[in-house]
């Protein structure tokens, strides 16, 4: 991004204001698009867990679970000290989730991590080819070359030796 704010936007100096400045901010609407998707994981991993004490969830489970998770949580070692020695349990919650209980993409999803990622993508990369007038560039060897042709099937018609007398 330094490279264009530094070296094309100045040297674009009859432009516009977007003219000069439009591969930058799409440029950085690009990589703003593509970071969308990692931040939805980042807050699902921040807030995608909840912990609630053991003795809270006996109003939520059933007792057969409740009894077998009290059991497995303060079973004893031959000491007779707490093995695992946890009076909280933790859990996913549904926080900003990618899929569903089907395993396919959910709108939030889909949003995320197809539209805004190519999006970003593509935005990128129309800055990076903005940026360096690649339009310009290409135009300017294409004509090169057909000039290039042209000169060469002139020099084809002309007869390399004089004709025989």
């Amino acid at each position: 991004m330094g490279f264009f704010l530094r070296g094309k936007c100045d040297g674009r100096r009859n432009a516009t204001h977007l003219g000069k400045y439009g591969p930058v901010y799409t440029l950085v609407a690009g990589a703003v698009c593509v970071l969308v998707d990692l931040v939805r994981h980042l807050l699902n991993d921040a807030w995608g867990q909840h912990c609630d004490s053991v003795d809270d969830l006996a109003a939520t489970l059933s007792t057969n679970v409740m009894h077998a998770l009290t059991e497995a949580l303060k079973e004893v070692s031959a000491e007779g000290k707490p093995k695992f020695g946890y009076n909280h349990v933790c859990y996913p919650t549904k926080f900003a989730t990618m899929y569903d209980n089907n395993e396919n993409l959910t709108p939030l999803g889909f949003i995320t991590s197809i539209v805004f990622t190519y999006t970003g993508f593509v935005l990128i990369f129309i800055a990076v080819f903005w940026g360096i007038d690649f339009r310009r560039k290409l135009r300017s060897r294409w004509a090169a070359i057909r000039q290039a042709r042209s000169s060469a099937a002139q020099r084809r018609e002309a007869p390399l030796l004089p004709p025989a007398v």
